[in-house]
């Protein structure tokens, strides 16, 4: 789901936190976290998308298609944490290791996203490989 970043109501913006132990970056806020994620459940999945509008509101939410290919990284939830090990992806917990092989797909097509977007990627892959190396859970706040 994604919250179009365009509208008043999110003049608001919060900052998208990813933290491994004592390391913290803000690659973005989450209104673009979001726009990447709907990018990706658009451009790269066989998925269908419905999109939700009414008054300054617009609302977008893929389907189990869309979801089933990147399953960590289209994870239900904005935020959460991706665990060391392989999990399971659900609300709020899932893997680092998925969210990596995820990313890693995501990756090879660079070429057509925004700048904003390759900079995100970089930053989740070092963050999560950085979690996987020290054995600590990556959390997205």
């Amino acid at each position: 789901m994604t919250v179009d970043p365009t509208q008043p109501i999110n003049a608001d913006r919060h900052p998208l936190t990813l933290i491994v132990a004592d390391k913290q970056i803000s690659p973005c806020d989450h209104a673009t976290f979001d726009r990447f994620k709907l990018w990706v459940a658009q451009t790269l999945t066989p998925g269908e998308i419905d999109t939700y509008q009414t008054d300054n509101v617009t609302i977008s939410h893929w389907d189990h298609t869309a979801g089933d290919s990147f399953p960590h990284l289209l994870n239900p939830c904005e935020c959460g944490t991706y665990l060391p090990m392989e999990v399971d992806p659900g609300p709020m917990l899932s893997s680092a290791i998925g969210l990596l092989a995820d990313l890693n797909q995501v990756r090879k097509h660079t070429d057509e996203m925004e700048p904003i977007f390759r900079e995100l990627v970089d930053v989740l892959m070092e963050m999560a490989e950085l979690s996987i190396e020290k054995n600590i859970a990556l959390e997205i706040r």
